[in-house]
């Protein structure tokens, strides 16, 4: 059977393989080992194949974004600008931000009022800027599961960027009435974000967990608990 014999439905659940994000990679939290770091074909290639393909894989693509650097994250927030196609920003369900890409990651969270899964990095450097982001992401969405990332040496680190994040995730436990009673931190912020939830009335039973907290960095670890907290969905499904 040819392709273009294909109903739009069938077509869908055959390109969505191609296409979807796995829970496991999205909730890794060692941001030094990124599974996002060594991918070398772009997912927008399968957009340019035809217009049914485009049309059929756009929402699939804008599912579950990546941002890992400035130019992608410039381009993205050029694409939902309102002269452009802010309708693509209802498609976003995960979001994963590994650094601080100033008022272009503001721009894309303004557009993405449906984001259900957000992950994002504790490295933080003096160069980065997340205050635009930290800005709007307690009012923006409204996420059911938070995901924080980061590396063993970033123990050692502290800046103005990172107490700037820190400070607003303290804020959006208050906001963010969605959130699960599971979320997912690195170890070395674990007691730091449980101290902070007691301060929050409606959170006094909530707790940010580990599944296995004797392992530095459980990234499959933590991954595969996101996968479990998620009954009857696979993997990159809303």
């Amino acid at each position: 059977m040819m392709a273009r014999e294909l109903a739009d439905e069938t077509l869908a659940v055959i390109l969505e393989q191609c296409l979807v994000v796995s829970d496991n990679d999205f909730a890794c939290t060692n941001s030094r080992a990124s599974p996002f770091a060594n991918i070398r074909e772009p997912s927008s290639n399968y957009l340019v194949v035809c217009k049914r393909w485009m049309r059929i894989c756009t929402p699939l693509l804008y599912h579950t974004i990546i941002l890992r650097s400035q130019p992608q994250a410039t381009a993205l927030a050029a694409v939902l600008r309102p002269k452009a196609h802010p309708e693509f920003g209802n498609y976003i369900r995960k979001m994963r931000v590994e650094g601080g890409y100033g008022s272009a990651t503001k721009q894309i969270l303004l557009a993405a009022p449906k984001i259900t899964d957000i992950c994002v990095t504790l490295d933080l450097y003096a160069a980065d800027n997340v205050e635009p982001m930290c800005s709007v992401m307690a009012t923006a969405f409204q996420p059911q599961h938070l995901i924080l990332a980061s590396s063993y040496d970033s123990r050692e680190r502290t800046n103005k960027q990172l107490n700037t994040m820190l400070t607003a995730l303290h804020n959006c436990i208050g906001t963010w009435k969605s959130l699960v009673r599971s979320c997912w931190v690195p170890c070395l912020y674990l007691a730091h974000f449980n101290a902070l939830v007691l301060s929050q009335e409606p959170y006094h039973d909530f707790r940010f967990t580990l599944p296995y907290p004797r392992t530095p960095w459980p990234c499959h670890c933590l991954s595969q608990q996101y996968s479990r907290d998620l009954p009857g969905r696979r993997a990159g499904q809303a």
